[in-house]
């Protein structure tokens, strides 16, 4: 049996943190969801498991420069979000 792409395995993912009612995964699953989807839309194809993880990837850099942005400005509560 084949091994389920990214994108099934986020949905999965999604499904189990709605169970578990964790809000703060699934409100990170879904925008990582949200951002694949936007790109699918935009560029008018599927994306490959490769496309999924560099979408992660820049979404993680984001992430990890905002945090440090807020405690430069002196915003833990934001950073530690």
């Amino acid at each position: 049996m084949a091994e389920a792409s990214l994108k099934e395995q986020l949905g999965s993912a999604v499904k189990d943190a709605m169970r578990s009612k964790d809000k703060i995964r699934l409100t990170t699953l879904r925008m990582a969801q949200a951002a694949i989807k936007q790109i699918e839309i935009d560029e008018r194809r599927e994306l490959s498991d490769d496309d999924v993880l560099k979408v992660l990837d820049k979404m993680l850099k984001q992430r990890r420069d905002a945090a440090s942005q807020y405690d430069a400005a002196g915003r833990p509560e934001l950073a530690d979000k």
